[in-house]
């Protein structure tokens, strides 16, 4: 589900959640024995809500809040994040930001390696600062 709101004209709301439920229905004369490990390999349940505000004409502050589920057959825990930010747009289509992500922990990890073959991730708390042209 996914829905946004928008209380004023410089004011958006968006909010979505999602539920995932594998059940793997094997069959008795399957060769492939990690058929029935893929329930655990995706969260059961996400969440997201970000908050966009224009101050001006160009000023906008924003934030975010996520929350994933666990990965119970990668052992990766139940996590929250919060994103924000803000952005300036300069004369001659020059755009400043400040962003901050995973501003809750000094990390957390997405994705574990263990028995896949894959490197796993840990997000780090960062920030950083841009300055983008467009024309």
């Amino acid at each position: 589900m996914a829905a946004y709101w928008t209380p004023f004209d410089t004011w958006r709301l968006d909010a979505s959640y999602s539920a995932l439920r594998i059940t793997p229905s094997v069959d008795a004369a399957s060769l492939d024995a990690r058929a029935t490990l893929f329930d655990g390999a995706a969260p059961r349940r996400q969440w997201h809500a970000r908050s966009t505000w224009w101050a001006d004409a160009r000023t906008q502050v924003h934030a975010a809040i996520y929350r994933a589920g666990a990965l119970p057959q990668f052992l990766i825990p139940a996590y929250t994040r919060l994103d924000a930010g803000l952005e300036f747009r300069l004369p001659d289509g020059l755009t400043a930001a400040l962003t901050g992500q995973n501003l809750l922990d000094r990390s957390h990890q997405e994705f574990s390696g263990v028995d896949s073959g894959v490197l796993s991730s840990s997000i780090p708390r960062s920030a950083r600062v841009q300055l983008r042209w467009q024309y």
